[in-house]
C-alpha cells in the first residue's frame, strides 16, 4: 500500500506509506510538512492511497 500527498500541480508533496499493512484500521497522520519536514501553506491538495487493484484519489484541504 502507498499513500502520497500532492499538490494541485500534481507534484509529489510526501508519501506517508510505503509497503504492506496488515488487514484491518490503519491511521496516517500528515502533519502539513513536506519530505524535508518543511511546512507546506494552506491549500487544496490531494491523497492517492494506491494498493493492488485499487487506486483512490481524493480531495483535502489544509487550513492553517
Amino acid at each position: 500500500m502507498r499513500l502520497e500527498i500532492f499538490d494541485v500541480r500534481g507534484q509529489k508533496v510526501v508519501s506517508l506509506t510505503d509497503g504492506y499493512r496488515g488487514s484491518g484500521v490503519n491511521v496516517n497522520t500528515w502533519r502539513g510538512v513536506n519530505e524535508f519536514g518543511q511546512p507546506v501553506p494552506s491549500g487544496v491538495y490531494f491523497y492517492r492511497l494506491t494498493s493492488p487493484g485499487y487506486v483512490q484519489t481524493r480531495k483535502l484541504v489544509l487550513v492553517r
